[in-house]
């Protein structure tokens, strides 16, 4: 038995515990750290690096995706046709060097690159994008993030 192998799966194990539907006392602790990055289901769809999230992150969480990360890379589907760019490993799609996630931008449904542009593949403009998601933004921030992307 390769030791290192059985470690990755009983820590990957855990990603079904934390994603079942129970509301177990436990899971509070894991759902605070998680949810800083918009929860463990919308992170396992994002092309995220583990050493670009905030140092308080806990290294048995960081560990967590990491394989999580190996094991789909080697043996998953790859996410097609929309591009997350919260949680992206991407130095380009990054502001001071950090990961990028706007909670409140998440919670209005902002999800993908798709979500920020036209029907006609231009981003909307500052005025339409306070319209569609009702969020107060200046436009430093709003410009800051289509650079970005």
């Amino acid at each position: 038995m390769n030791f290192r192998t059985m470690v990755k799966s009983l820590r990957l194990s855990w990603i079904g515990r934390l994603l079942d539907d129970t509301n177990a006392n436990w899971k509070a602790i894991p759902n605070y750290f998680f949810n800083q990055y918009g929860g463990l289901s919308f992170l396992l769809k994002c092309n995220y690096d583990v050493k670009l999230f905030e140092a308080n992150f806990p290294l048995f969480y960081r560990e967590l995706l990491g394989y999580f990360q190996e094991l789909s890379s080697t043996y998953g589907e790859e996410q097609r046709g929309k591009f997350i760019p919260w949680n992206n490993k991407d130095p380009d799609i990054a502001i001071d060097q950090k990961t990028l996630f706007w909670k409140t931008w998440f919670e209005r449904g902002i999800y993908y690159v798709q979500d920020l542009l036209r029907e006609d593949g231009k981003f909307l403009s500052l005025d339409e994008f306070k319209e569609k998601f009702g969020l107060k933004v200046n436009f430093l921030q709003y410009f800051q993030i289509t650079a970005a992307i």
